[in-house]
């Protein structure tokens, strides 16, 4: 089972080179004349042969994870939604985690319904499955589930969004994503840097009950209280459709204001969207910033639309949400926060 922190191990390769010298002297004759009489002749002994030495047994390696992995049982997935970028990345390191390791992994898609999640978490409970990798879609609402999967003995491991009011112990339930309070405060002092204090701004928050949303406003929000004039601060669900129409409406009562801070990339990139609708130009009059540094959002940044964006890692959450699981039914113990660093993509 791989280490899960991220360890870089430096190699050193080692060439020996072994000289072996054949003697090639030849043998010389004994120089004492032979005997007058002949002697009779023993007939020359067959040479015995020693047997052949049997080849040193390989020691028999242990068979690969793969075949142990499957014995510990399904993992259960569920994702909030599989119809936007970060979770889709997420999804694509389940998988390669389950090529690399084996693992018996069903992935269920919540499809941003609270009560669909609740209801997929009991199906997956009556499948059997020993444990459970977590991205929900409210952070409270499922937490009366989780309790009773977890009275059966079935470890959590909450991917990105922490499940409310369950404690982290690193045997039965385990974080692991970005501290999102402490990259929303680091989005808004770069903001401020780019900015002039008392800038008007416009918020686009992330799903109700989505802790990634929450912890992103609180951080972005300490760190720019007080230098910022908030005109609007809206949920536009994480997606980009509600990000489209709710800026569109936001800037019919707003027509001139130049910032708009999107807690996740979907949303900005519909909000770039209705500002090219409403004949403004992301990038010269009006700038939009995104959160998680999914592909169309670096496109969009690199194309100057988009003002910048903050990257994660959500593909190597996804990956390691499943390492954790195993790890976790192997009786193996984590820290109870696995915390993935984040960055800024910028033009």
């Amino acid at each position: 089972m791989k280490k899960l922190l991220a360890i870089l191990l430096a190699c050193t390769l080692l060439f020996v080179f072994i000289a072996a010298c054949a003697d090639d002297t030849p043998e010389v004759a004994d120089p004492t004349p032979a005997p007058a009489e002949e002697p009779v002749e023993e007939p020359a002994e067959e040479p015995t042969e020693e047997p052949a030495e049997e080849p040193a047994e390989e020691p028999t390696e242990e068979p690969a994870d793969e075949a142990s992995n499957h014995d510990l049982g399904l993992i259960g997935v569920s994702l909030f939604t599989l119809d936007i970028p970060f979770p889709l990345a997420s999804y694509e390191g389940i998988r390669r985690a389950e090529a690399d390791f084996g693992a018996d992994i069903l992935v269920v898609d919540n499809g941003n319904d609270v009560a669909t999640n609740v209801s997929q978490i009991e199906d997956l409970k009556g499948a059997g499955m020993s444990a459970l990798v977590i991205m929900p879609v409210d952070v409270f609402a499922v937490t009366p589930v989780i309790e009773d999967v977890m009275a059966l003995g079935i470890p959590i491991i909450s991917v990105n969004r922490l499940v409310a009011d369950i404690e982290l112990d690193g045997v039965n339930h385990v974080w692991l994503g970005t501290d999102n309070v402490e990259a929303g405060y680091a989005k808004g002092e770069f903001f401020m840097t780019l900015v002039d204090e008392g800038a008007e701004v416009i918020i686009l928050e992330g799903t109700p009950g989505a802790s990634s949303g929450i912890d992103r406003l609180d951080g972005f929000t300490a760190a720019t209280e007080g230098r910022l004039n908030v005109l609007e601060s809206i949920t536009a669900n994480f997606n980009r459709v509600d990000g489209l129409h709710v800026t569109e409406d936001l800037l019919v009562r707003f027509p001139d204001v130049r910032y708009i801070i999107a807690m996740n990339d979907e949303m900005a990139l519909g909000a770039i969207q209705a500002a090219l609708d409403a004949g403004r130009i992301p990038g010269e009059d009006i700038f939009i910033t995104g959160f998680d540094g999914g592909g169309d959002a670096r496109d969009a940044v690199a194309s100057g639309e988009m003002m910048f964006t903050v990257y994660q890692d959500p593909e190597g959450m996804g990956y390691m949400g499943i390492e954790v699981a195993l790890g976790l039914l192997r009786g193996e113990t984590f820290p109870p926060r696995i915390l993935f660093d984040v960055g800024f993509v910028t033009p």
